[in-house]
């Protein structure tokens, strides 16, 4: 694999990731949302805001820049750019 084969590989599995980051976040609002029903945040009921900063703690820990998804992804994107640097005898 040369270098923009790998840099357009990286670059398709980054663009996945925000476009599922962008659907569980519209999913997260649209629950949300379902959870208000006619109260606003501030005038919620204390269970109702529990459970959105539950829900809320959960998916930023899925999708979150600190989140699964992104550093797995980030994880195997170094790997794969150390491997071919160190294929091309270039030190990082």
């Amino acid at each position: 694999m040369n270098w923009e084969q790998l840099v357009k590989k990286q670059a398709k599995e980054f663009k996945a990731y925000l476009n599922g980051y962008k659907k569980s976040l519209d999913q997260f609002n649209a629950d949300k949302a379902l959870l208000l029903g006619s109260h606003s945040e501030a005038n919620a009921p204390s269970n109702v805001k529990d459970k959105i900063s539950r829900d809320y703690e959960a998916w930023r820990q899925e999708w979150g820049t600190d989140g699964k998804r992104f550093q797995t992804m980030h994880e195997q994107h170094i790997g794969e750019i150390n491997a071919f640097m160190a294929n091309r005898k270039v030190s990082p």
